[in-house]
Formats: C-alpha cells, structure tokens, sequence
C-alpha cells in the first residue's frame, strides 16, 4: 500500500459513510511513499481540516494512544478501539485509537460547524461513530497484513 492509496481509502470512507464534499489531501508524505513502518494522511475542505490519520509499527510499544489522557476504551469492537470525544469539553474533534498485531493507528476527525457534505454541516452521530471506529480497525488489519 502507498500513502496515496492509504489517502484514497480515508477520503471514499469521509465521501461515502460521512457524505463530507470537496476534500482533498494535505499529507504529510509524497503519494508514491510505501507505507511500511508508518503513514500520515491530512484531508481539508478548502482550508478547514476534516480529518487526521496516523499509524506506525510499534512492536515494542501497546498503547494506541501513546500516552494522551481522555481515551474511553471500547470493547465493543475486536480489536478495542479507544474514543476520545471531548466535544461536550469545547473540542472540535473526535480521535480514535486501536493496535492491530504490531500497529498503533489514530484516526481523527473535525467537527467544526463548517464541515459541509451533502447533506448540509457534518455532526458526528453514534452510528458515525461506529463507522469510523469499524473503519479504523479495517485499514489497520490492512496495514497488520503489510510483510516487514
């Protein structure tokens, strides 16, 4: 997998599961990188960010949240995913974290009230959530499945 693919795979997931419009990538690395120890994606609406996605192999390292406070475990996914929703606090976004075999991934996403899709302004609901949550584990396994 590339990092242009990883990206692909983060915007049809916004495109068709949160109906988000107009994004496009503002990542980190070059398309064509391989991902193999690690990958970053950004994507944006005009200037607003919408989401976050980072990953790495981390054999020596099982917390998914790598140490950041305000992570609820669920086990209602296998792998667990960890929620931090802080939107109640002021936060504008919401993170969620597994490991899969020997990666960690955290996958962010906005909810600034200016996130358009085609539906009008995004607002996260708990079947949303269980989309991302669902999403995050799948294309960790994807990265699980990547030879050293």
């Amino acid at each position: 997998m590339t990092q242009g693919q990883l990206c692909d795979t983060l915007i049809s997931f916004f495109r068709d599961e949160l109906h988000v419009v107009d994004l496009h990538v503002s990542s980190l690395m070059k398309p064509e990188t391989v991902v193999s120890v690690g990958a970053v994606c950004n994507l944006a609406q005009g200037e607003e960010p919408v989401g976050h996605w980072e990953s790495r192999r981390a054999p020596s390292d099982p917390d998914p949240t790598e140490g950041v406070d305000g992570f609820k475990k669920s086990t209602e996914f296998d792998p667990p995913v960890w929620v931090r929703d802080k939107r109640a606090d002021g936060s504008d976004f919401v993170r969620f974290a597994t490991r899969v075999e020997q990666w960690n991934a955290r996958f962010k996403i906005y909810t600034t009230s200016g996130i358009r899709t085609t539906t009008g302004t995004l607002h996260l609901d708990d079947s949303d959530m269980n989309k991302a949550a669902r999403f995050l584990v799948e294309l960790t396994r994807k990265l699980a499945a990547i030879p050293e």
